[in-house]
């Protein structure tokens, strides 16, 4: 055994192997193929959510057979920490003997190993939108509530209390507690019930020293032809004497309803075994537990899924899906907006405003609900489902919400990704010719207009000479940014892309002049940012304008209050031809202090717009580079493309080796009780960072197809 001060040092190594063994599920190949066989078949097809990891321990014996797998175990450092393990599970009188003294405890072991290792699923019934759908609208009713409360004079608290209370008395039938099972697949149902019953006696001895409330809620109950743990619990059971009721109450016994259906009401948190599963479960009963594999349709049969079903001889790794319902939940939808404006219609009323006011506020309210509508989509159902190939992961998602916004755009940016940036990504854009902005600025206009109205009677005159000044001095400022935006960024910004590239290509030994220098050059990431044009004219005119424009508004500002703002302004960029297109830089000042490579710099060609930290880097953008890759989603979809991301890892790692190497190797260093060999413990660490690399690559592309929005993923995995 190792004196313990070596085994302290050992750590900083020790942790980077946590790191990779964490990740190491990423190694698995392909494996032997199967029909499909999964919770689906079970829960009913009204489920709100559904969750499942399948195939667990065939992919992890892939990675344990893997030859990266070998090479980590090979390490000295890792050899020495599993070495150590086994003493300490071979010790006679050590925890581990001891625990499996029990055969019991060995059972329960090999219990919990088996309800991993095949399917494990989470499954939530339909009654969750509802439920959340109310605890929305019970929170918008109660602040909206307190603030109509608050403008009529008083505090808000029980005007707050009080409408939540008659919401939730209006839809009682909703509160009530929706299903949520936790699934796991076993082969031994014997098994699983013996340690159901080791359980329940360790909970009856406990029993005793339960809260008098507790006790004799543990039951066996009968659910078809199972039997399963139940813990039984009802509202009556909530302190009802300690909530003041009566306080809000408008009149006696207003809240009496929905006291006693909340009193009625039950929550059961179940355990057992049903239909190959071992189910832990929280229902309002346990009889609800006859919905997973009883009488009726299933989640599998749903039109939703109908992909899965196609895929289903594949071998699946995980599958997820969200109802329409449960999405619209989460999300909201375009009907939600004609409730917040029938709420702010509600609010309005309370305030002191002449009627002709009022009534000429609801109006917009209405007509603004109806304008933004048309930017709401529907939300629909999701599913998502990934399946282990030869070369990795491969996947699919459908998202069956409205795309109306996206019909007709394309991702024009993959051509300007550099090569083999470590991340990429980027979203096709509709301009719709600019119908978005105008509603936009027409909506500004009017919100001012009612809002000049409200404040300028009560301004006095001091007041109103200061907002005279502002309107005359900066309105019409804000006419230019108006009219350069709709008439020419707009325009050249026309169905475009805009993306997103990291990378890490250059490097300094001292990326800042205030920071020792470095032992070798070192690289640090670089960002980009992306823009197709449909017009490059245009789109250099507008940036010109706004630079003038926004140079006379901190100019104006000053004029007005030349103690507040600094005389700064936006300067004219150097500017550069180049073969690529022309680039424009802004130098940091010289008290920031960072390597002269860090400059502001914009590039424009006639196709695209780059900003980045580098003259290099957006070069590399403007010009045309396509990703180093010949295979893929991004290359099967790329004349249909709608969205796209790449994510290299060995690019990744590239980045962050030496860096971490750097770090590990100065801290060994400067701690003056490490016994380890700093050149050896770096050593292991790029073996530990190499074995990383059989992560290749993660790539996705999304499309329409029949206004669903398909998302392909593909995940590389190379063994090292």
């Amino acid at each position: 055994m190792l004196p313990q001060r070596k085994r302290s040092s050992g750590r900083y190594l020790l942790r980077v192997m946590g790191a990779v063994l964490a990740a190491a599920p990423v190694l698995c190949f392909a494996l032997p193929a199967r029909a499909a066989d999964n919770a689906t078949e079970l829960v009913p097809a009204d489920a709100a959510f559904f969750t499942a990891s399948l195939r667990n321990r065939e992919q992890y014996d892939a990675v344990v057979k893997s030859k990266a797998f070998k090479r980590l175990k090979d390490l000295p450092l890792v050899k020495e920490a599993l070495k150590k393990f086994k003493a300490e599970k071979d010790k006679k009188d050590g925890p581990f003997a001891k625990f499996y003294e029990d055969k019991d405890n060995k059972a329960l072991v090999e219990l919990v190993i088996e309800a991993g290792s095949s399917e494990v699923f989470l499954y939530g019934g339909a009654g969750w939108p509802e439920l959340l759908n109310l605890v929305g609208q019970v929170q918008n009713a109660s602040q909206f509530a307190g603030l109509a409360d608050m403008l009529g004079g008083g505090d808000g608290t029980k005007a707050q209390a009080r409408a939540a209370l008659r919401l939730l008395q209006k839809n009682k039938a909703i509160v009530k507690v929706p299903d949520l099972v936790f699934g796991f697949k076993i082969k031994d149902a014997k098994k699983a019930n013996a340690q159901i019953k080791r359980l329940e006696k360790l909970l009856t001895d406990l029993e005793p020293m339960a809260p008098p409330e507790l006790k004799g809620k543990l039951k066996r109950t009968k659910v078809g032809e199972s039997t399963f743990l139940t813990f039984n619990l009802d509202g009556s059971m909530i302190p009802w004497d300690e909530i003041p009721l009566k306080d809000v109450e408008e009149k006696a016994g207003e809240f009496d309803d929905i006291v006693k259906h909340v009193k009625g009401s039950k929550l059961t948190v179940s355990l057992g075994v049903r239909e190959g599963y071992l189910l832990l479960a929280i229902t309002s009963t346990a009889a609800d537990l006859l919905k997973i594999g009883g009488k009726g349709p299933k989640l599998i049969g749903r039109d939703e899924l109908k992909p899965l079903v196609k895929n289903g001889k594949k071998p699946l790794t995980s599958i997820a899906y969200v109802s329409k319902k449960m999405n619209r939940a989460g999300s909201g939808s375009p009907g939600d907006l004609d409730s917040l404006a029938s709420s702010l219609k509600g609010l309005l009323a309370k305030a002191k405003l002449p009627e002709a006011k009022k009534k000429a506020i609801e109006k917009d309210l209405e007509d603004l609900a109806k304008d933004l509508k048309k930017y709401a989509p529907e939300p629909g159902a999701a599913l998502s489902f990934e399946y282990v190939t030869e070369n990795g992961y491969e996947g699919w998602g459908y998202d069956y919400s409205g795309h109306a916004g996206l019909k007709g755009a394309h991702l024009k940016l993959l051509d300007h990704f550099g090569g083999n940036p470590i991340f990429a990504a980027g979203i096709g854009t509709k301009s719709n010719n600019g119908e978005g902005y105008a509603t936009f600025a027409k909506w500004t206009k009017v919100v001012y207009g009612h809002a000049e109205d409200l404040i300028l009677p009560n301004l006095d005159a001091d007041q109103k000479t200061v907002y005279d000044n502002f309107t005359t001095n900066f309105f019409p400022l804000f006419r230019k940014l108006d009219a350069t935006t709709s008439k020419l960024l707009l325009p050249a910004l026309k169905d475009g892309s805009i993306g997103l590239v990291v990378d890490a290509k250059w490097t300094s030994k001292r990326w800042h002049k205030d920071a020792p220098p470095l032992p070798k050059a070192m690289p640090m990431l670089e960002l980009g940012l992306l823009l197709s044009l449909s017009d490059s004219a245009k789109f250099q005119q507008a940036m010109k304008a706004y630079r003038t424009t926004f140079n006379e508004m901190l100019e104006k500002a000053r004029e007005v209050s030349k103690d507040n703002v600094p005389e700064i302004k936006i300067p004219v960029p150097d500017s550069e031809k180049t073969k690529a297109g022309t680039l424009y830089t802004w130098k940091l000042p010289e008290p920031a202090g960072l390597d002269e490579q860090v400059l502001i710099t914009a590039g424009v060609s006639k196709s695209v717009a780059v900003l980045t930290l580098s003259k290099a880097h957006a070069e590399r953008l403007l010009k045309k580079t396509p990703l180093a890759i010949k295979s893929g989603p991004l290359v099967e979809h790329k004349k249909d493309l709608v969205a796209g991301c790449y994510f290299s890892g060995p690019a990744f790692i590239d980045a962050l080796a030496p860096w971490v190497e750097f770090g590990v190797s100065a801290a060994l260093l400067a701690d003056e009780n490490n016994k380890l060999d700093p050149k050896d413990v770096v050593k292991q660490l790029k073996t530990a960072l190499d074995v990383l690399k059989a992560f290749q690559s993660y790539s996705s592309a999304s499309y329409l197809e029949d206004g669903v929005r398909v998302t392909h993923t593909e995940t590389v995995i190379k063994d090292r």
